[in-house]
């Protein structure tokens, strides 16, 4: 339930800020291709772009981190099954030697 509500709020986050980036974006185009000349305006839409950049690099690295940590998980619990056959396999064949 918690990683699940987690991949929620994130993917709700996404939405909004890739909504949010969006319409800054595409105001300061408007507002740049009405003033081309305009200084302020051109700061402005290089710090967005990169302000977007890092943005997608955080997102980027915790897909990361998320796909390793399952990739991690998934090891485990296949290590544990696999003990646990191993286990299995042992007890019976010491009831085997018993006989």
């Amino acid at each position: 339930m918690h990683l699940t509500m987690n991949k929620y709020i994130e993917n709700q986050n996404d939405l909004l800020y890739y909504n949010d980036i969006g319409l800054a974006v595409a105001l300061v185009k408007k507002w740049l291709d009405a003033k081309p000349d305009n200084k302020d305006l051109q700061e402005l839409a290089k710090a967005l772009c990169s302000i977007s950049f890092y943005v997608n690099s955080l997102t980027l690295d915790r897909y990361s981190y998320t796909q390793l940590i399952s990739e991690a998980r998934n090891e485990r619990n296949k290590a544990i099954l696999k003990l646990r056959e191993i286990a299995e396999e042992n007890v019976k064949l010491k009831k085997l030697q018993e006989l």
